[in-house]
């Protein structure tokens, strides 16, 4: 659950499109883990202050689902979706310097909330 000063700041984010595959019961999962990550960067951006520019936090659209399935060959059903994509959240996060993209990564991976799947480093 939210603390009270968290939930304040976070947007209303609503998980479940209407779609009649990937609604309420495939984004459903997603939620608890969601608001955990939500809190969870909130407090990351608070230890890192003055190093966080700027944080993006994205859900894949049902669209966007079906689109990299077709892609792949494989039928557009949140089965598939759940084995084959490792995409559907993403975070992105600007920062001030390369030290502290390392430290604000280092954060993020020893919160037991995160998990890092692949990593650009566009630095």
């Amino acid at each position: 659950m939210l603390s009270t000063a968290t939930a304040q700041k976070l947007p209303d984010v609503s998980l479940a499109p209407s779609d009649p595959v990937f609604g309420a019961e495939f984004y459903g999962p997603y939620e608890a883990a969601v608001q955990a990550a939500l809190e969870m960067l909130c407090a990351a951006r608070r230890k890192h202050e003055g190093d966080v520019l700027a944080l993006h936090f994205r859900l894949k659209s049902p669209a966007s689902i079906r689109g990299k399935l077709r892609k792949k060959g494989m039928p557009e059903t949140a089965a598939a979706a759940g084995l084959c994509l490792r995409d559907v959240a993403g975070l992105r996060a600007v920062l001030t310097s390369r030290q502290a993209v390392y430290r604000f990564a280092h954060t993020l991976m020893t919160s037991g909330v995160a998990r890092l799947d692949e990593v650009h480093d566009y630095i």
